[in-house]
């Protein structure tokens, strides 16, 4: 078995953080799976076969996530221009 690799992140309003999940490949009827550690099994879904490969994926959606929180912040202060020039 072969180990797989993916980092999820995310904030709890205060401060962010990165979880790696590490677990073995394998095979379910033909479908790839991850055995984790404490012995489920998983979707091969978002998982790498190294650890470099999970952290330069969990960068980009971390990098595209800024990016769109950016748009959305120039969003709402083109509308509060729109609403104060309306007032």
């Amino acid at each position: 078995m072969s180990n797989r690799y993916r980092i999820d992140f995310g904030t709890n309003g205060v401060s962010h953080y990165t979880h790696t999940t590490v677990g073995d490949a394998l095979a379910v009827e033909g479908e790839p799976m991850v055995r984790l550690a404490h012995g489920s099994i998983v979707r091969d879904v978002g998982f790498h076969t190294t650890l470099a490969d999970a952290s330069r994926d969990a960068a980009g959606r971390i990098e595209a996530l800024g990016h769109r929180l950016l748009a959305q912040a120039e969003r709402l202060r083109a509308e509060a221009a729109s609403l104060e020039g309306g007032a």
